[in-house]
């Protein structure tokens, strides 16, 4: 049962009553009324859940986040799949519900320590197919630390935040070759940080030397943004591209040409079938 409704105090009761047979939920707030108080029904069971879609509207002030409840659903919601969660704080990383997850977007949320979020990314790591933060991508204090967590049914990972953020969770991750990556970052200075971003990607693009793929990579600068996409060659059917890198940059596009008529043999490792760039001020 899917219901697209006016989201609000009343609709909030009956849709706890009718959880048990709901299979997906969709809801966008648009105010923090009416996000802070109406999510009390998610404590209630829903044994067929499937999918949980709750975004909170941040166009308007005030920006704080929205508070979770401690336990979503009674901590029953044994076939839920897909989660997308937009301007929420108080997630529980602990839960049991996300053992089995196929997908997991998390957008404008709390930031929770890497290591939390590593233990529950292993849980569903026979699942696990869909993998996206959006300003939220989990930070690490202990640099020291290096184990990997493999990854092997991931097809996606998509990260939006800064690029030290970025390349912490990507050092700790094993993910399979065929994975498509898209990031949007940005950094301080003059991109030093894209450097490190571009030597990890490259090292996993390339990390099979014993028969790497051909790779055609393509740049595009333009004012402060530098667009970076990467395609295995040559392309099956499907025309999506393997890495797409979307970079922000502090200073004018002259930093951005510098960085990219360099950063490209960072690549070395791959067999490249192409490399273009095209650049406007």
């Amino acid at each position: 049962m899917l219901w697209q409704i006016l989201f609000n105090e009343r609709n909030a009761q009956a849709l706890a009553s009718h959880l048990w047979h709901i299979r997906e939920i969709r809801i966008l707030a648009y105010s923090m009324q009416s996000g802070q108080e109406q999510y009390t029904w998610l404590t209630s069971p829903a044994p067929i859940l499937d999918t949980l879609n709750l975004r909170m509207d941040r166009s308007d002030p005030p920006h704080d986040r929205t508070v979770l409840p401690p336990i979503l659903f009674g901590g029953h919601a044994p076939r839920l799949r897909h989660i997308h969660l937009g301007g929420f704080s108080n997630f529980t990383w602990t839960s049991p519900m996300l053992d089995n997850l196929v997908s997991l977007v998390l957008t404008d949320a709390e930031r929770a320590p890497l290591d939390e979020v590593l233990a529950a990314l292993e849980r569903m790591r026979a699942t696990l197919q869909h993998l996206e933060f959006g300003g939220s991508v989990p930070q690490s204090s202990d640099v020291s630390r290096r184990s990997l967590l493999d990854l092997p049914a991931l097809t996606t990972l998509r990260l939006e935040d800064d690029a030290v953020s970025c390349i912490a969770l990507l050092s700790r991750l094993r993910l399979p070759s065929t994975v498509r990556l898209h990031f949007e970052c940005t950094a301080d200075g003059r991109g030093n940080d894209f450097h490190a971003l571009f030597l990890a990607l490259a090292t996993h693009l390339g990390r099979d030397v014993t028969a790497p793929t051909p790779l055609d990579i393509s740049f595009t600068a333009h004012d402060t943004l530098l667009e970076v996409e990467v395609t295995r060659h040559p392309r099956d059917y499907d025309t999506a591209v393997d890495l797409k890198l979307s970079l922000h940059w502090p200073q004018d596009s002259s930093a951005a040409f510098d960085f990219m008529q360099a950063s490209w043999r960072l690549f070395s490792p791959c067999r490249l079938a192409s490399v273009g760039w095209n650049f406007s001020a």
